[in-house]
């Protein structure tokens, strides 16, 4: 069971970051488009940090994916076992 208690907080933490880095990616989207006469070396620079943003988020998710798998497998491993009996 610890196992599954494991899994269930790694995604939650997962799931949190990605929805910060999410933010993060829309407060980043939002700046640029409101920030139209910054000087040429600002605007690379914020497309970069969203590029970083998006890739950090892009790996979040592929965790929480992974961690949802193992939650599944972990379900069903803990389903197919016998009952002990007292």
């Amino acid at each position: 069971m610890a196992d599954l208690d494991r899994a269930n907080e790694r995604a939650s933490a997962a799931e949190r970051e990605s929805e910060k880095l999410r933010h993060q990616l829309s407060s980043v989207s939002a700046s640029l488009t409101e920030g139209a006469g910054e000087s040429e070396m600002d605007h690379a620079m914020e497309i970069l940090q969203r590029s970083t943003l998006e890739a950090e988020l892009a790996a979040k998710e592929k965790e929480v994916r992974e961690i949802c798998f193992q939650l599944q497998h972990f379900i069903v491993n803990i389903g197919h076992r016998p009952k002990m009996q007292i």
